[in-house]
């Protein structure tokens, strides 16, 4: 468990010292925790070569010692996770902000960040910020969808399976066409096959998540191959 690990590492440290050091060619950042008469190395993180500069280092140094000086105690002292995370989002944007992203890490930061604080709030709402341990937010976010929240006024695509449960004003069901609703292989098991009954409350349940309008579109071919209009279309009287 990460939040274990790093509690037997700086549980009781008596300070937190940053340096920097080349080997071979690389910069690296060293973290050592000291305590008592002996120093340990603690964690090592690489920077890319081009964040070498003196001055960026030093900016990288001195956001990295406030951050660990002021977050770690209140973790590994008090549990305090909760302005241990909070105290990462400054440090975020610091790191983003002078070392240069050759490797992609921040790409997306900013929506990964909005999830993060959407996710916190379902989960101070459902069980209240005074019951929401570390324990019980680390299970909910585990069990919750990391998908950031769509933007304003985008269209949701849903597989039918996954629509289960939900209803919109307007419904379009692409690809109505045999191979793929029916599939493929409840095509080949039969027209009285169990798998041709479970793909036809499929289209049930698709049909049925309409609030205002239906529309069902089918084409002659589908990724290179020619294709019939679904059986289904034809039950329910749309195609000859």
């Amino acid at each position: 468990m990460q939040f274990a690990a790093c509690t037997n590492r700086f549980e009781g440290a008596g300070n937190v010292d940053v340096e920097f050091d080349l080997f071979g060619g690389e910069t690296q950042t060293r973290l050592w925790a000291i305590r008592g008469n002996g120093r340990r190395l603690v964690s090592i993180s690489k920077l890319p070569d081009d964040a070498k500069g003196d001055a960026v280092g030093a900016m990288f140094s001195d956001a990295t010692r406030a951050y660990l000086i002021s977050a770690l105690p209140q973790l590994t002292d008090r549990l305090n996770f909760r302005f241990f995370c909070k105290s990462s989002f400054p440090w975020f944007q610091v790191i983003e902000g002078i070392l240069p992203d050759t490797q992609g890490h921040f790409t997306d930061y900013a929506d990964e960040k909005v999830t993060w604080e959407t996710l916190l709030d379902e989960i101070d709402n459902q069980f209240g910020v005074s019951s929401t341990t570390l324990n019980v937010l680390i299970q909910e976010l585990d069990m919750r969808s990391k998908t950031p929240p769509p933007a304003k006024g985008a269209v949701p695509c849903f597989t039918i399976h996954a629509s289960k449960g939900m209803e919109f004003g307007h419904v379009y069901l692409i690809g109505m066409v045999e191979d793929q609703l029916p599939s493929w292989g409840a095509v080949k098991k039969g027209p009285q096959s169990q798998e041709i009954q479970e793909e036809r409350r499929n289209c049930f349940v698709a049909i049925t998540r309409t609030e205002e309008t239906l529309t069902m579109t089918y084409s002659q071919r589908m990724f290179g191959w020619s294709k019939i209009p679904s059986r289904f279309l034809k039950e329910m009287g749309f195609v000859v």
